[in-house]
């Protein structure tokens, strides 16, 4: 729990001497309210301390209940070397539809669990535990994978565990409380100062801090909803509502349903929901299956992405996506951190709120494409250290880059261990590295400016290449069509020369039955 903060002291801010006069009590009020937007959250905390998110660590809510003959096919799930029968649990996980991406395939989900699950680990133990399982043996394995992928998955399951093992021991799990508070004091102190420049008659520099605010709260929310903050899952996920609620007027929960399907198999076409963006965007021309989807979005989306595509997606998750999800779901405590954001929309008047909507969104998106859409794709069986190393990309610390990127810029470790704190990520890099030259797998790294290249680059030969694909297509259902016709003409012609013939047989008929006939008057008239 945090203690009160202390938010009468940015009253005593000078108030500029134009400003003083008849609009200084407006101004005081205002002030009063937006103080009133951090308090109430505080209270909210204290008055709650097993929120709404809380049901999903539960034993009674999550435990499966006995297995029941459905005559439905058996859903198998594989971890630790068993396959466990998880038919009857698959609708209720708490975790939502990341399971489904498990399920009777070849996709192995021991280090999902293990670091998805790391701060309640013995709960999710007792669980599976509890489900009818079946050894995997090596036949199955070998049919499943091959013989020569076996030996890899098990070398790589194998050093992983190890590495996982001497970071633990290193401390490198540990929470910070200190870093924590640090950070959530930046957050709440800019986001305060933003809106009292601005009530204060200091437009540009007021909405500036409510960005900057903004900004810096994605990376905090990022970490609370991976439960790296606190090392309580119940409160970081309570912080991520509070803090991605107020100052994004975003869902919580949400943002933890759709970003473990992207973390749990980043790249891979089909269960990577990041990869799924039509029709605003598509970082790979593999997304693009229809000529329909290659719409003004796609084709110009190396100039608009960050511009239009990425405000209209943030906008539809604020009003739309967000507020739907959590009252279908009953995260109402999200519902009311949502309401709260609503008072910067009030205050700051519906153009300056878009406009500093279209700022962040611009940053966050920017941000976001930079570590994964420029690398391969995949669909085939992956290993949690492959998809980590081969389809993720760090960019190159520096101070500034750690302070933009929310420690996010070293994306390869935080893949891999999700649940470590972030800015102890760094400290991890090197034992990752010697782990991928160990396994011949590469480890992307990137400066700033070369990754936003690449990005831009990647996004720009992705609609080039889709256009060129339809334009081949187009030209091929040409000649097919012109082919077709052809063939009709052909057709045609052969059916008029049939036409032709029947004629021609039929005048001749004709022609041969009028001589017989006028042979026959010749002859009743005698005349041969």
């Amino acid at each position: 729990m945090h203690p009160p903060l202390n938010l009468d002291s940015i009253n005593d801010f000078p108030i500029p001497k134009s400003n003083r006069g008849a609009g200084t009590a407006l101004h005081e009020k205002i002030v009063e309210i937006a103080d009133l937007i951090f308090i109430t959250s505080i209270l909210l905390i204290i008055m709650s301390p097993e929120p709404m998110d809380a049901r999903c660590v539960d034993d009674d809510h999550i435990a499966p209940k006995p297995q029941q003959d459905t005559g439905s096919k058996k859903l198998e799930l594989l971890s630790n070397g068993y396959y466990y029968d998880v038919t009857s649990f698959v609708e209720r996980h708490p975790g939502g539809p990341i399971i489904q991406m498990y399920l009777n395939n070849c996709e192995d989900a021991t280090q999902a669990i293990q670091q998805f699950h790391a701060r309640s680990r013995k709960r999710v133990d007792a669980i599976m535990n509890s489900f009818p399982k079946r050894k995997a043996t090596d036949a199955d394995l070998i049919q499943t994978w091959g013989p020569d992928r076996v030996e890899r998955h098990r070398a790589l399951t194998r050093d992983f565990e190890s590495l996982y093992k001497e970071l633990q021991d290193d401390g490198l799990f540990e929470p910070s409380l200190s870093h924590v508070l640090m950070r959530y004091l930046e957050i709440t102190t800019i986001g305060s100062l933003g809106l009292y420049l601005f009530s204060a008659g200091y437009t540009a520099i007021g909405v500036a801090f409510v960005c900057w605010a903004a900004g810096r709260s994605t990376w905090f929310v990022h970490e609370a909803g991976h439960h790296s903050l606190t090392g309580k899952p119940w409160l970081d996920r309570w912080m991520q509502s509070h803090i991605y609620g107020i100052y994004c007027g975003c869902s919580g929960a949400s943002w933890r349903n759709h970003h473990s399907q992207h973390h749990a198999m980043p790249q891979h076409i089909h269960n990577d929901i990041d990869l799924h963006t039509l029709p605003l965007f598509a970082f790979h021309e593999r997304v693009v299956t229809k000529k329909e989807q290659f719409g003004f979005f796609v084709k110009y989306q190396k100039y608009f992405i960050y511009i239009i595509q990425s405000s209209i997606m943030g906008f539809y998750w604020k009003w739309v996506e967000d507020p739907v999800y959590a009252w279908k779901n009953g995260y109402y405590w999200d519902l009311v951190h949502m309401g709260i954001h609503q008072i910067f929309v009030y205050k700051l008047g519906l153009p300056l709120y878009l406009l500093s909507g279209c700022i962040v969104l611009s940053y966050m998106v920017l941000q976001a494409t930079l570590s994964h859409t420029h690398l391969p794709i995949t669909e085939d069986p992956t290993h949690w250290v492959e998809y980590g190393l081969v389809h993720t990309a760090n960019v190159r610390s520096s101070w500034w880059v750690d302070y933009i990127m929310g420690y996010l810029n070293y994306q390869i470790e935080h893949h891999l261990f999700p649940t470590m704190p972030q800015f102890r990520n760094k400290l991890a890099a090197k034992r990752v590295k010697e782990l991928a030259r160990k396994h011949g797998l590469p480890y992307h790294l990137y400066d700033y400016k070369t990754i936003v290249i690449k990005t831009l680059t990647n996004l720009s030969n992705v609609s080039d290449d889709v256009e060129k694909r339809i334009k081949q297509e187009e030209k091929q259902e040409m000649k097919v069509a012109q082919m077709k016709n052809s063939g009709n003409n052909h057709a045609g012609d052969g059916n008029n020369k049939e036409v032709v013939g029947m004629n021609k047989k039929m005048l001749i008929k004709k022609e041969s039955g009028l001589i017989e006939s006028i042979v026959k008057d010749m002859k009743l008239h005698k005349i041969f």
